[in-house]
């Protein structure tokens, strides 16, 4: 029991890593673009570029690092995932800003982003399937939860330290530390491996029968399969539209500073984590399609506001619909999670989840706040409301079309 309780406090120090990695360029990078790209007006949108190149390059890691989850096991693919993702961060902390190097930096910086994005595969869906098998039914939703707010604390410790680091007065040297102290943290979590053990459900399950885990659950549960990838594309869209695309815009229109949308922005990871736990462990009761149903109808709601937004030009409105956003997510993304974990018998889980998963987000995820200046040079602001309305629409269609399998059914559906 004492081993098992490390391995999730492992489990849950890892996901805190692989969030905060990922909020470093997500959304730190558009406030210091000017010292890692041409400076100008472009300079932002070469930073959408490196974090859309990440996502770009995901299913790749995902079909490798699921294949090892599922043929070898969730440790060495944790593991592995881990020990790639320390090395982007020391790259660009130490990386000389581009008036140094010119395009050099520009290029190593979209490289880093390209390895974090492939390793992150490696850890987060891993890390999420992990836990799930690892937990009893009782503690199944609340400790899926848990790993999934982490992920937000991960951003909230990330955008903290930026605040502090990223103050006018020491910005020209601040901005590193926090790339730094994401690889120290990462060495340290490698360091203390041998706390995670293997999942014991993966263990039982039929796993060396399958020597190529994601054709297989692509065969037996195609239907499952497009859902997670309906997933991939829309959860987490109205996150990047407000935490990542807007405060270059609060900042530009309303001459705020990197500090106040910072902390906007960890105001919206804790609001996000929180509601995370409490409707992961609310779905034991409610039921996860109900309050995916809700939490989307919910960010329908907050599309009509967006629509408004720019009618009602007041920094105050803008702020808000940050933090209700946050919330909306809040609501949806761990009975999300948790109906994912239902989808695929333990042998394929991981494939079901990661590699359908990565691709949408490929796709539209990573390439949400590129999108999003695109319509608002071609239409106005308002026109955001549509795309994001959409990604609500789309995510009650995949929720209803999931069929969840029941423990005990054969690998192949009957």
């Amino acid at each position: 029991m004492i081993r098992k309780t490390k391995s999730f406090v492992y489990a849950l120090a890892g996901h805190l890593f692989i969030h905060y990695e990922n909020t470093l360029l997500a959304f730190i990078g558009p406030l210091i673009a000017d010292k890692l790209f041409p400076e100008g007006h472009h300079s932002v949108f070469n930073i959408y570029f490196a974090i859309a190149a990440g996502y770009w390059l995901r299913p790749f890691g995902a079909i490798f690092f699921s294949w090892i989850g599922d043929r070898f096991g969730r440790r060495p693919a944790l593991l592995s995932g881990y020990l790639l993702l320390i090395f982007p961060a020391i790259i660009v902390g130490v990386l000389p800003e581009y008036k140094y190097f010119g395009y050099i930096t520009s290029i190593i910086v979209i490289a880093s982003r390209v390895i974090q994005g492939i390793s992150l595969e490696g850890v987060f869906y891993g890390n999420i399937t992990f836990v799930g098998e690892n937990s009893s039914d009782a503690q199944r939703n609340l400790n899926t939860g848990l790993v999934i707010s982490v992920g937000f604390a991960g951003a909230l410790i990330g955008t903290l330290l930026s605040i502090i680091f990223l103050h006018e007065s020491i910005i020209d040297w601040g901005w590193r530390v926090p790339f730094i102290f994401g690889g120290v943290y990462g060495l340290f979590l490698f360091i203390f491996k041998n706390h995670i053990i293997e999942s014991k459900e993966w263990q039982k399950s039929d796993h060396t029968s399958h020597k190529f885990p994601f054709i297989d659950t692509l065969k037996d549960y195609p239907l499952n399969v497009f859902v997670v990838f309906i997933y991939g594309l829309t959860l987490l869209v109205p996150f990047y539209i407000s935490v990542s695309w807007l405060p270059p815009f609060i900042k530009q229109s309303y001459f705020v500073s990197n500090s106040f949308n910072l902390t906007i922005t960890s105001i919206c990871s804790l609001v996000s984590g929180g509601a995370i736990i409490l409707f992961s462990w609310l779905s034991a009761y409610c039921g996860t399609k109900r309050l995916i149903n809700i939490g989307c109808i919910f960010g329908i709601g907050l599309s009509v506001l967006f629509y408004y937004l720019p009618t009602i030009d007041l920094l105050g409105a803008y702020i808000a619909f940050q933090i209700l956003s946050a919330f909306a997510m809040g609501i949806y993304i761990g009975p999300s999670f948790l109906l994912i974990q239902t989808l695929f018998p333990p042998e394929y889980k991981y494939s079901g989840f990661a590699v359908p998963s990565s691709l949408g987000q490929a796709i539209l995820i990573g390439s949400t706040p590129w999108i999003a200046t695109k319509i608002t040079f071609n239409y106005g602001i308002s026109y955001i409301s549509f795309f994001l309305a959409a990604t609500f629409i789309l995510t009650i269609v995949g929720t209803y079309l999931a069929k969840e399998i029941k423990k005990g059914v054969p690998t192949a559906p009957l």
